[in-house]
């Protein structure tokens, strides 16, 4: 109808262990989704935190450890509070250097999720993802790996032609597509 499905962001059929399903365009907060996904998966962010912490807890204990020795002979009560200070600092600064650091390894660029959701694992993700809304406890993550794992090259092939259609991600893009050969050079996944 003169391209009304894809102005409209109508969904697409297809076949997924053996019914036939309408897979739903993926839209700004699915894809920030992935993006929160990917980074709850990245091991770095996670491991710097943990590490960080770990190390900060102990200058923490050594803090407390110094300030509440206890009394005896010749104790420098100001040399021990200075020296319970600086591993207090020591906790502090080591916790602002791994939050500085995470914030730069917080982030996934628009190249990194177009590469993972062409993956099997963000392409059964997003298929979770889109299934889980239209079709609510359907499908587990595992079932749906299952399953495409099953359907084989050519069916993992079909299955992303057929998200990047209903979202838009293919040549096309939108409902009109790139305008000129010009314009189609420099078009993006969205087309535009």
């Amino acid at each position: 109808m003169d391209g009304l499905g894809r102005a409209i962001g109508a969904g697409v059929p297809v076949e997924f262990d053996g019914k036939t399903l309408i897979f739903e365009p993926m839209n700004y907060k699915d894809l920030g989704v992935v993006e929160q996904h990917m980074l709850a998966i990245q091991p770095s962010v996670k491991d710097l935190l943990e590490e960080a912490r770990a190390q900060a807890r102990e200058f923490i204990a050594m803090a407390a450890e110094e300030r509440f020795k206890p009394p005896g002979d010749n104790v420098d009560v100001e040399r021990r509070e200075f020296v319970s200070q600086n591993y207090l600092a020591m906790a502090e600064k080591v916790m602002a250097s791994a939050l500085a650091a995470a914030r730069k390894i917080n982030f996934i660029s628009r190249a990194d999720v177009v590469a993972w959701i062409d993956s099997f694992e963000g392409l059964t993700f997003s298929y979770w993802l889109k299934f889980d809304q239209r079709y609510p406890g359907r499908f587990s993550l595992e079932k749906i790996q299952e399953i495409v794992q099953a359907m084989g090259e050519t069916g993992f092939n079909k299955l992303c032609r057929v998200r990047d259609q209903a979202s838009g991600f293919d040549e096309l893009g939108n409902s009109t597509g790139p305008t000129s050969p010009q314009r189609a050079e420099t078009a993006g996944p969205t087309g535009g």
